[in-house]
């Protein structure tokens, strides 16, 4: 059985989110909203790079580790990675995707903008190895090691913005050293990493008949994978974007919070998909795997709208009392994004056993329908509305979301087709929380 125990993962897992809302909040207090929301365009630039890349080298990884192992990707990983990056470095010097806060146009080659571009791609290579390394623990079962790994990844980053701070006390808290502290704990964290996985012979050879077979078609595996990927990307991340557009880089920084608070309660329903990933790599019937499906995207509904219930009472001058008085709008974006929230709760499971079965195809046609109804949307509110704001972005997400539930549910072709199990697993996790909560 796959080393996850369901509650002991949350845990893990919301300790790693609390650990990520302490470093923004720190990066908030310092950068302000304008500065903020610049951070997190360029961090998005860094995830689009990442998505691109695992297109050749990394989606279905933790699929073919169980099958073939991590040693006979390592080349393929360097070698595409290598020149991925230098591209990615060579377009964004070309087109100043990266900018200094004092970057002028005539300066085409201000260094502190070629820093921060560096500082950015050292911090993509960084993250690779996390995946890497998080991959390999997913295609064991080893869900509780992964994440206490992601913790200690959270905690480094935390420690290293701390030393920033109280070092520079008086100083100013720039981006490029923000990042420059990021850069330095991440290494250090690789570094362990690498020791591990060194101590679990993961370099080793499989010992298995999988062993002699070619991997050749884990190439077109893994764009088609990481198409659907990038297009559910696309659906979480596409009103930030247009945040930034149509509203300026402080709404960006706004709404980039907002999503980090959605992302804490999503915690929840990534660990029960995560569950059903792992779990369906070892070797379930289809019947039992459906059947864990069913039930955990219950379990993932009920606990996910507690957690929304949670944050309904927490006051708005909360967000503001932890980010600054320049975020109080992050309230009203959260209770109204509960819709999009508990549209992915119950289908995070759906996706994750797809995703165990290779179905990249299917995840595709899914996500893309999710993502024509937002350009749709979009492109209505664009020439209809003079002044779009973040009660526009967020319906279209939520809208997004819920046609994507749709699609999963409708065109999950399970082997028992009838029915959802709603009532029954509902009366399960009644029955289950009233046990825990006498013993």
């Amino acid at each position: 059985m796959a080393k996850d125990r369901p509650i002991e993962s949350y845990i893990w897992q919301l300790t790693k989110a609390a650990l990520s809302i302490i470093a923004v909040i720190l990066y908030s207090r310092y950068l302000g909203a304008a500065g903020r929301g610049s951070m997190s365009i360029y961090l998005l630039y860094v995830q689009v790079f990442l998505m691109l890349n695992e297109m050749f080298v990394g989606s279905a990884l933790a699929n073919w580790i169980s099958l073939y192992g991590l040693r006979r990707f390592i080349p393929r990983i360097f070698v595409v990675t290598t020149i991925m990056l230098g591209l990615a470095l060579g377009l964004g010097y070309a087109f100043d995707l990266v900018k200094s806060p004092n970057f002028e146009p005539s300066n085409h080659n201000d260094r502190t903008s070629i820093l921060l571009l560096l500082l950015f791609g050292i911090w993509a290579a960084i993250l690779i190895c996390q995946n890497i390394a998080s991959n390999f623990f997913q295609s064991t079962g080893a869900i509780i090691e992964k994440n206490k790994w992601m913790v200690g990844f959270e905690l480094l980053k935390v420690s290293g913005l701390l030393a920033l701070i109280f070092g520079l006390a008086g100083s100013e808290i720039s981006l490029e050293r923000i990042m420059l502290s990021l850069v330095i704990t991440g290494a250090i964290w690789v570094l362990f990493c690498i020791y591990r996985l060194h101590m679990l012979k993961a370099w080793s050879p499989v010992q298995t008949d999988n062993g002699n077979i070619t991997i050749a078609h884990t190439w077109t595996e893994g764009v088609w994978a990481q198409l659907g990927q990038i297009v559910l990307f696309l659906i979480y991340r596409t009103p930030l974007f247009m945040a930034s557009y149509l509203m300026g880089d402080a709404a960006a920084g706004i709404l980039a919070n907002a999503l980090l608070v959605i992302d804490t309660i999503w915690i929840f329903s990534n660990t029960m998909g995560t569950i059903v990933h792992g779990r369906a790599l070892v070797n379930l019937s289809k019947v039992e795997q459906e059947d864990l499906c069913l039930r955990f995207s219950v379990f993932s509904f009920w606990g996910t709208l507690g957690l929304c219930l949670g944050v309904l009472i927490i006051p708005a001058d909360v967000f503001t009392w932890i980010f600054g008085m320049e975020f109080y709008p992050m309230k009203n974006i959260v209770i109204q994004s509960i819709p999009g929230i508990l549209a992915l709760a119950y289908f995070a499971p759906y996706g994750n056993l797809f995703h165990a079965r290779n179905q990249f195809k299917r995840l595709l046609v899914h996500h893309l329908f999710g993502l024509l109804v937002m350009v749709i949307l979009l492109t209505g509110i664009y020439f209809q509305i003079e002044s779009v704001d973040f009660t526009h972005l967020i319906w279209t997400w939520n809208i997004s979301l819920s046609s994507v539930l749709l699609m999963h549910i409708l065109r999950r072709n399970f082997l028992n087709l009838t029915s959802l199990k709603f009532k029954v697993n509902t009366l399960l996790l009644y029955r289950l929380v009233i046990k825990f909560l006498r013993y």
